[in-house]
């Protein structure tokens, strides 16, 4: 799933509460990997915004992925 801002992140993100940890944490790691491919597009295009925009989204699911560690 494409996540295209932070509000929808966050959403996503409370969506994928009630899966499993394991299933989470691989939700998370690929929503990851996509906005970090978002991340370098952007950069190559000198786009800012969505590179701050990017950079939003990929500490939303880092943080609720050192919570679900913690939870562990």
């Amino acid at each position: 799933m494409k996540i295209t801002n932070e509000e929808h992140a966050q959403q996503i993100i409370d969506e994928w509460r009630v899966f499993s940890h394991d299933s989470q944490i691989r939700n998370i790691k690929e929503a990851l990997e996509d906005q970090e491919l978002s991340r370098m597009y952007y950069e190559s295009k000198d786009n800012t915004r969505g590179v701050t925009r990017s950079n939003s989204i990929i500490a939303l699911l880092q943080n609720r992925l050192t919570a679900i560690e913690t939870e562990r």
